[in-house]
Parts: structure tokens; sequence; C-alpha cells
């Protein structure tokens, strides 16, 4: 009988933990069951051989690879972010499939396993491998975890998937498990053989990386969730960068929804001169410290910019375009004007500041 072990502990520093965290994780599985979205079974060990101690690695791939399969069944994913998906090879078997030991590897897995922030981490920053790139494989730990088994090409590929998917995680209360489970599945550690790292998938029940791979839960010693969002597809603009400010609080052409920058660009190509924003995305705190602020600004939802413009032929121009673009919420200033797509206030309105 092989133990099963692996998961190490360790609170560091820079760990967040809930209710100290700046993570916004909302509600999306009432159920909390995510069984539905469950990945393949996959083992750690080569039966009567050896074991991977990698239970914190092919753990975290469940995870992961779950949330995935949830973002599919819902269509997050763009057609082109799907596209990229399959032509990398991570659909190749019909589910989602990343590989356990290029993150084993890529993440230190020692002689008695690893711990939760450095597997992560490792997902975080190196980026995940398709299942078919690099499988289970070895007669021994020592061969799993063989370094030079990785490529430069593997660590390319790798890096592919942080374009589409944003990845976060912060240590929670293993008492409140069946409420966290509306939110994600929940990584964790049971005490089995030894301390071993599992994949809470519903209330009293987990997955496994041992056979059966679903088991009724036992006392969960520690619970982290892990947050997988898909990202907004990169999206480029002629005449805007991502980076770009818009005004004077730090914020950036990337904090507004892409539709708005896109009607903005095509605008901008029509009026035939630059642009420049003075004030984009504003969070409620930095609108409510701005005076005459109108508390329910478009501003703060992503939806607006004040575009400067001092010059009285410029601005028929740009407010032509404007109105040809159907936008249909104008404020006008002494050098500027306000322009935003919010369907949740008056239309077809018009103002003076």
């Amino acid at each position: 009988m092989i133990e099963q072990t692996g998961f190490l502990y360790e609170l560091r520093p820079t760990d967040y933990i809930t209710g100290a965290s700046p993570l916004d994780i909302p509600e999306v599985m009432p159920s909390a069951d995510w069984r539905t979205y469950q990945p393949a079974g996959e083992k750690q060990y080569k039966y009567a051989t050896f074991d991977t101690m990698s239970c914190t690695t092919f753990s975290l791939m469940n995870d992961i690879e779950t949330w995935v399969t949830w973002h599919k069944a819902n269509n997050h994913f763009s057609q082109k972010q799907l596209e990229t998906l399959n032509s990398l090879g991570f659909f190749a078997d019909g589910k989602f499939n990343c590989s356990d030991r290029f993150t084993a590897i890529m993440s230190g897995t020692m002689s008695n396993g690893n711990y939760f922030q450095s597997v992560i981490d490792s997902a975080r920053k190196d980026g995940l491998l398709p299942e078919a790139l690099l499988q289970f494989g070895g007669n021994s730990q020592k061969e799993y975890l063989d370094k030079t088994l990785i490529t430069a090409e593997m660590k390319a590929t790798a890096l592919k998937i942080l374009d589409i998917l944003d990845i976060s995680y912060e240590w929670t209360d293993v008492s409140k498990i069946a409420t966290s489970l509306k939110q994600c599945p929940i990584w964790g550690a049971i005490p089995a053989a030894a301390t071993h790292a599992i994949e809470v998938i519903a209330p009293g029940m987990y997955f496994d990386s041992y056979e059966p791979y679903v088991k009724t839960l036992p006392v969960v010693q520690y619970a982290m969730k892990v947050i997988v969002k898909v990202k907004p597809e990169v999206t480029t603009w002629k005449h805007f960068k991502l980076t770009e400010k818009t005004g004077s609080l730090g914020h950036t052409i990337a904090d507004l929804k892409t539709e708005l920058v896109d009607l903005m660009d095509a605008m901008r190509e029509e009026c035939g001169f630059a642009w420049k924003i003075t004030s984009g995305y504003r969070t409620v705190a930095e609108n409510n410290a701005l005076p005459n602020a109108s508390a329910d600004s478009a501003h703060t939802t992503r939806e607006a910019v004040d575009i400067y413009c001092d010059d009285s032929r410029k601005r028929q121009i740009l407010l032509d375009v404007i109105r040809k673009h159907g936008i249909n919420r104008i404020g006008l200033g002494k050098t500027f004007i306000h322009i935003d797509i919010s369907k949740t206030l008056p239309q077809n309105v018009t103002w003076n500041y």
C-alpha cells in the first residue's frame, strides 16, 4: 500500500486570507455542487512501483480543469479563445486536461511533496501545458520529476494559457466549506496515511488522485479557494493602447469596457485629429470625492470617458461623429465632451456642466 501524502503546509506573509483579501469572489454555483464539471480521473502513482508525491499538483490541476469545463459550458470563452485552446491540445480528449507532470516539475516538487503556494504560483507564472505534451511516466519519483524533460518549446506553449486564464487564490476557513463551494471548488488537505491534497467538489464529497476518484469527504485540515476567470479577449486598436492613461487617477484604457473603446477607436479614425482622455474609469470612492459628480456616474461602471476639446471646429466634428455612432448620452463642458454608453441611465439626453 502506497501512502497518500505529498502536501506540505506553510503560511506565507504574502498569502491572501478570506476576510482580509482584495479578491472579488462572487457566488456562481448556488447548489455548491461542481460534480457535473469534474475532470477525468488521473492517478498520482504507478501501481506497486512508486508515488509521485505530487498530490498538490494533481489536485490543483483537477480544480483548474473543473473551472475551465464550467466556463466552457457557460459560454464564457470567445470563439477565438476556444480555437486557441483546441489548437494547443488542451481538449484533445474531449475534456480540458493539463499536464500534472509539467507543473509538478516546474513548481519544484520535492521527495516529500510540495506547498500549495509553490504549485499555484507556478501555474500563475509558468502557465499550463496540455497533458498530451508531457504525460505520466517514469519508474521512480526521480524519473517522474526529471527537470531535463522540460523543453523551451514546452515552456513557450505553457505560457500561452496565461493570455486566456486568470488564476488567483486565498486561504479560507475550513468550517465554511459548504458556503465557499458556492463560489468555487475548494483545494483542500485531508488526513490520509499522511496529509493529502484533494479537490472538494461538493458538500461532503471530494475528487482524488487515487481510485475511486470521488469519495466521501473526511475532516478537512486546510482549505484554499482557487479562482479561475476567463480574461477578456486581447483586443488591439489603431488609436488607443491598453496602457494609455485616462486622466490623473492612474487608470488606463484597459479599465474601460471593450465596447466603449471599440466605438472610440472608430470615432477617432473619422475625426482625423488626436484625442486626449481627461477622465475614464473611476472607483465609487474616487467619483464621490469629485465636486458635483453624479453618484450614479457611468464612469464608475467603466462606460464613460471625457474627451478634451476646447476648439469649436473640432468640437462640432466630434459631436457629429458621436451622434453618427449612436451615442445618445452626451455631456458638454467648457473644455471637454462627456460620452457614455450606459443602458441603465436615462437615454437620449444632452446636458451642460
